[in-house]
């Protein structure tokens, strides 16, 4: 007898069970993924079968409980202050100071958005772009490098 792969189902992320923890396999980090298993417990950081009666089950033990106890308190970036970036030439600059920390020399950003400014349109984002070493430095130090650490614990 073959047993039936289950799905995982978005809505069962709203029910009350499962808010805060409960996410699809693809946002578990790659350590946690699974080809049998379509869940994920963000809390636990364990990948689990698409069972609604086995994710709610889990959602009482022990273990999640302490799990979800302790992710409550600590302090979301929103309460210390930091808010989300809505201004597209701030992401733009995140964007391409991560691109340059990942593949490439600093310097090369001064070339880079010389470069991005000459291929712009007049819909296109880059024709206001304005990150060079400094400033590129200074993103990476201040915004990116935090957030990686910040990740990473």
């Amino acid at each position: 007898m073959s047993s039936i792969r289950r799905v995982f189902n978005k809505d069962w992320t709203n029910e009350s069970w499962a808010k805060g923890w409960l996410k699809s396999i693809r946002e578990a980090p790659v350590t946690q993924q699974s080809t049998t298993k379509t869940s994920w417990c963000f809390a636990c950081n364990l990948s689990l079968e698409s069972h609604k009666k086995d994710l709610r089950k889990h959602s009482e033990t022990k273990r999640h409980k302490n799990n979800m106890a302790i992710i409550h308190t600590y302090p979301s970036l929103s309460d210390c202050g930091v808010v989300p970036i809505s201004n597209t030439s701030k992401i733009l600059d995140i964007k391409l100071a991560v691109f340059v920390a990942k593949h490439t020399a600093i310097a090369s950003i001064d070339h880079l958005s010389e470069l991005l400014k000459t291929a712009a349109t007049h819909s296109n984002p880059f024709e206001n772009i304005k990150l060079h070493r400094t400033k590129c430095s200074a993103i990476i130090k201040s915004v990116v490098g935090p957030t990686i650490i910040e990740e990473l614990v």
